[in-house]
């Protein structure tokens, strides 16, 4: 990599112009942890990079009554740091220790990680869970979308040219929310195989919401729709038996991508497993 292609703003509004200006050529980089090895792969070959480093107005964490927003710079070891996210978002929060190893927690950033949409992902099975926000930013406009319609396929993001992704925004957790998270994997820090986190919202015992998200190899990561429609306003005491009759294999094989020497047997069974063990870990206050 040459350092001479290196630019480093000091400003979002430097840093927007200088996408602008160079267009295509230009790849932001933030913590590095993904881009780098893509280069130095020859798998990406910008002529320039945009360093946020310099970027102080990203690296902060704030929040208001109802959101959380997390910026571009904010690292996944800010974020295990932070008393707001483990009291406010723990299903991010677990998810976020699951993250590879301190070098790349140190220097990865969430925004990234979320950039680079990789469906193995530790942090976004659980920020889709939580509904979250992607905002983004440009010389001619700034648009919010969810997370959910930005990811568009593995390693592929609705983003234009001259767009900075600048933050993600997440609501609150609710006091009556339980989760989980749950990762399957060969060795502690590797990718996962599968992995699911999970959201219930409980109200006098019935149970009012239920959000489960799979990442892993899958075709991307993704909400399971269907079956937390089958899930929602179940009391807690028919959940176990409703969960029992319910199919998730059916819906899983849907989007499996099967790799690494696994077969499109084995990740169905993980991951109805993974799915079954999850939901009850959340049920369980676990």
């Amino acid at each position: 990599m040459n350092q001479s292609r290196v630019l480093k703003p000091t400003s979002l509004n430097e840093a927007i112009s200088i996408l602008k200006k160079f267009g295509d050529e230009s790849r932001v980089i933030a913590g590095g942890q993904s881009l780098v090895p893509l280069i130095s792969l020859g798998l990406a070959d910008p002529n320039f990079l945009v360093s946020l480093e310099n970027c102080r107005d990203l690296i902060e964490v704030t929040a208001d009554e109802n959101f959380i927003e997390i910026g571009a710079m904010v690292t996944v070891s800010q974020i295990l740091k932070s008393d707001l996210i483990r009291d406010s978002l723990p299903v991010l929060h677990c998810a976020a220790k699951n993250v590879a190893t301190p070098h790349v927690r140190n220097f990865g950033t969430l925004v990234g990680n979320v950039c680079h949409a990789d469906p193995s992902s530790d942090v976004i099975p659980s920020l889709l869970c939580c509904d979250a926000r992607v905002h983004l930013v440009s010389t001619e406009q700034s648009r919010v979308i969810n997370l959910d319609d930005y990811i568009e396929a593995p390693f592929m993001i609705s983003i234009k040219e001259g767009e900075l992704v600048t933050a993600v925004s997440v609501p609150r957790t609710e006091s009556n929310e339980l989760f989980s998270y749950k990762k399957v994997a060969r060795r502690a820090g590797d990718l996962g195989i599968a992995t699911c986190a999970v959201i219930l919202k409980v109200d006098k015992k019935l149970l009012t919401d239920v959000k489960i998200s799979l990442g892993g190899y899958v075709q991307r990561a993704t909400r399971l729709r269907n079956i937390e429609k089958k899930l929602i306003n179940l009391s807690v005491d028919d959940f176990h038996l409703r969960i029992n009759e319910t199919k998730i294999i059916d819906e899983v094989n849907q989007i499996l991508l099967p790799a690494g020497g696994l077969s499109g047997d084995y990740l169905s069974e993980t991951f109805d497993r993974l799915v079954r063990s999850t939901l009850e870990s959340a049920l369980n206050g676990n």
